[in-house]
């Protein structure tokens, strides 16, 4: 098993699409948010492809009014690939890029239930070895359907020699 980390293209779109459809856990975007992901915004989302299958991924970007923060939209890791560390490693390879240069917070909305991305973002928290706090955001009362309240987690802050470079 060889995994291969790197920015998603255009190219890879359909097969993030069937991921995050196939997880029966994520909301799953319309096949073009996820072209538009991974054109706009390769620089700061993550495909892990083993034999050139993508098999996770996470999708986040820099929001216009704190350019200092990274804001993880989506992650999802194959079922057959997940305890490996996967969605751990896919957001310490974007903070590793360039355009990550000026970050020192992560955000994220997780749904209280969503035990395993809440692990994954309390180890992020401990590898950038700073805090994760949790505050109120996203109401079930904002969403149209039977949606679970999706507080906001902020990692941070942080300071890139956290990250190993």
């Amino acid at each position: 098993m060889t995994l291969i980390y790197s920015q998603p293209t255009i190219d890879d779109a359909a097969a993030i699409h069937q991921l995050v459809s196939e997880s029966n856990v994520l909301d799953t975007n319309s096949e073009y948010s996820y072209l538009l992901l991974s054109h706009h915004f390769d620089t700061t989302c993550c495909v892990v492809k083993d034999n050139g299958n993508v098999i996770a991924y996470v999708s986040a970007y820099l929001p216009p009014k704190i350019p200092s923060t990274l804001f993880v939209w989506q992650m999802i890791v194959h079922a057959n690939y997940r305890g490996k560390k996967l969605a751990h490693n896919m957001i310490i390879d974007i903070l590793k890029r360039a355009v990550c240069n000026n970050i020192d917070r992560i955000h994220t909305t997780v749904a209280a239930s969503n035990h395993a991305s809440r692990s994954v973002f309390k180890q992020i928290a401990n590898t950038l070895e700073t805090q994760l706090h949790e505050k109120d955001f996203l109401h079930s009362s904002h969403f149209s359907d039977q949606h679970e309240a999706e507080p906001l987690l902020v990692i941070g802050p942080f300071n890139h020699h956290q990250l190993g470079e």
